[in-house]
């Protein structure tokens, strides 16, 4: 039974001392107050991630243009080291196009190669397997070749065209 319904009451019950009654409705505790701060977190995650990427684009950039060496020797070499250094800017191209593994294949590997005959053509390939089986002949002799000198003017201005050429092939979907 309510005790405002109890007969004989003529007073309301808040008038009444020593009775309480709370307010109607009951609303419950007050609401947090909402910070207009920005949490550092997501930001300092997406300042992490952009540095990370713009890290690994300009690391993939600086070996690229690292490897993008002239295919001139130095003027001092003797004309199988001319011939040897030729050999290496060509080599490093193939890296650079075709990735690391290919810095150790042999020219035999290398004229196995179906890929590298697709990507090339087969007139640049054939003339890249004929060069780096020129090198190997100066190269694995054991003495010095009075070849060496003719092989390396033969040889150099096609080495320079390849590695110029080779340096700006790149695909137009993947960039490689």
């Amino acid at each position: 039974m309510n005790p405002q319904d109890a007969p004989g009451t003529a007073e309301p019950l808040d008038q009444m001392p020593g009775i309480l009654i709370p307010p109607r409705p009951n609303l419950g505790p007050e609401p947090f107050e909402k910070s207009s701060r920005v949490d550092a977190w997501p930001v300092a995650a997406a300042v992490a991630f952009v540095g990370i990427v713009l890290w690994l684009v300009l690391r993939r950039r600086a070996r690229r243009i690292a490897g993008m060496t002239t295919a001139q020797p130095a003027s001092g070499d003797t004309p199988a080291d001319a011939l040897h250094a030729l050999a290496d800017s060509v080599r490093a191209q193939l890296v650079l196009r075709f990735g690391d593994p290919w810095r150790a294949r042999t020219t035999e590997q290398i004229a196995e190669s179906a890929a590298v005959a697709e990507a090339l053509g087969p007139e640049s390939f054939h003339k890249l397997i004929e060069f780096l089986q020129a090198v190997d002949v100066v190269k694995y002799s054991g003495q010095e070749h009075g070849d060496s000198d003719a092989i390396r003017a033969e040889w150099s201005d096609w080495a320079a065209h390849f590695v110029t050429e080779a340096a700006g092939a790149r695909s137009a979907i993947t960039g490689k």
